[in-house]
């Protein structure tokens, strides 16, 4: 089953910046195959539902492996049984709006 997630990572009383966790997070996504962008409160991703939450136990895993030793996760999920979803498929009728004039 497809899923579109959003997945959100906060160290908390750690040393390590968040540029660095976050790096690490997309290594794992990018390893298992997943399709993600990066935006400024989180990571949008696609892709199998079971690969995804795989990738969200590896995530916490690696952090803590390296010394974080508290981690929030925030993890959103939809899917869906009606038809295929992607990243970019709100995206398209948003920028087409966009680059309309208002009326």
């Amino acid at each position: 089953m497809k899923t579109l997630a959003q997945l959100r990572l906060q160290t908390v009383g750690d040393e390590k910046s968040q540029t660095d966790v976050i790096a690490m997070a997309l290594q794992v996504l990018a390893k298992r195959g997943l399709e993600y962008d990066v935006h400024a409160m989180g990571t949008d991703v696609e892709g199998e539902l079971t690969t995804v939450l795989g990738a969200v136990a590896e995530i916490a895993k690696k952090l803590h492996a390296c010394g974080i030793t508290r981690l929030e996760t925030t993890l959103e999920l939809e899917t869906r049984t009606d038809k295929e979803r992607s990243l970019d498929d709100d995206l398209a009728p948003l920028e087409d709006s966009a680059a309309s004039p208002a009326e």
